[in-house]
């Protein structure tokens, strides 16, 4: 009801804010600050004359009103603050129009109802609709709240709509009408994530265009087959580094390592079997480079060398240039499988 409501006045031209009252969140003048904040209001009230009365009236609501005022007795303070907030209701509804939708106001704070009941009696000439949704067992118990609509009945400008229980016939329609909601929802995200999906994978592609990744890729390539030609157990060889892969990400998980480590560091960590492995297979040297992404580990990076000063700083430094590449390219990858999944759940029936 609220919502066609709302539509209907914005058809109409009407600056439409919309508010919901909290069961057990409340404080002075919640209510009556959530609408003067609203961005419909502010909007409204940028660069126009109602800008000044909304800053006044959100400054007394939020105690922050002129300090020369705080000797004032609490009654007229307040009364200053009704009459503020009285004015920038007006300046809002302006010559097009104000409505204020408010659900559950049996649930709103004392002094937002009394503002309400203020504006009611000082803005009766005024374009302002309220409308309210009210929870009728409870609201018979909020004395300010029955106060409000009392006076409004008094001075004849209140209408009020019960509504009933829908019919089981109601509630099918409304059903189906809500699941076609869903439905065409559902197709725009599909859609979007589709676009998203396909932009992603246009992104990816071009990665292979990049000097730089295409260079280490070749490279990478070159140096795999020269090694499988070169060692008849080459393929062994890269099964032991899969293996010191393994030990090495372990290693980081123990000791929370967050910078390139060498040989001497790992040692005591890898198993002897995998160190005399290598040792056989001829490397001499080796490193690894955590792959963090934040504050996540997606792996290391490993490199061995049959030198025995296969590791100096140089080639650490470039292991580390290298790594962070690839954590991009890791991250991003899974980032593209999430997106994946993501379009798989949308592409259920609902």
């Amino acid at each position: 009801m609220l919502l066609a409501a709302r539509e209907r006045a914005e058809q109409a031209g009407m600056t439409v804010i919309a508010v919901a009252a909290d069961e057990e969140l409340r404080g002075p003048f919640l209510v009556a600050r959530s609408i003067m904040g609203s961005v419909q209001a502010i909007e409204v009230a940028s660069d126009s004359p109602g800008n000044d009365p909304l800053r006044r009236c959100l400054s007394a609501m939020s105690g922050e009103d002129d300090p020369s005022l705080a000797s004032l007795p609490a009654d007229q303070r307040l009364l200053r603050t009704l009459d503020l907030g009285a004015v920038a209701f007006r300046a809002l509804a302006g010559d097009h129009g104000l409505a204020v939708l408010i659900d559950d106001v049996q649930w709103a704070d004392d002094d937002s109802l009394r503002l309400l009941r203020y504006v009611v009696r000082a803005n009766a000439t005024n374009p302002i609709l309220l409308l309210f949704a009210i929870r009728p067992e409870e609201f018979a118990l909020v004395t300010e709240a029955v106060n409000l609509i009392a006076d409004m009945d008094r001075m004849g400008v209140v209408r009020r709509l019960r509504v009933n229980r829908f019919t089981p016939a109601e509630t099918r329609s409304f059903l189906a009408e809500t699941l076609d909601g869903r439905r065409a929802e559902a197709e725009r995200g599909e859609q979007l994530a589709a676009e998203e999906v396909e932009r992603f994978r246009a992104w990816r592609a071009s990665l292979a265009v990049v000097p730089a990744i295409a260079s280490l890729r070749a490279h990478a390539e070159e140096i795999r087959a020269a090694e499988l030609a070169r060692r008849p157990d080459g393929e062994g060889l890269f099964r032991i580094m899969l293996a010191l892969v393994a030990e090495a990400a372990a290693h980081v998980l123990r000791h929370d390592a967050q910078a390139p480590f060498v040989e001497a560091e790992l040692l005591a960590d890898v198993a002897a079997d995998v160190m005399r492995r290598l040792r056989a297979a001829g490397i001499r040297s080796m490193c690894s480079v955590p792959l963090l992404a934040g504050d996540r580990l997606l792996g290391t990076l490993n490199a061995g060398s049959v030198r025995d000063d296969g590791c100096t700083g140089e080639e650490l430094e470039l292991l580390t240039q290298v790594a962070n590449q690839l954590v991009i390219a890791v991250d991003n990858a899974l980032a593209f499988h999430k997106i994946d999944e993501l379009k798989e759940k949308l592409l259920q029936p609902v």
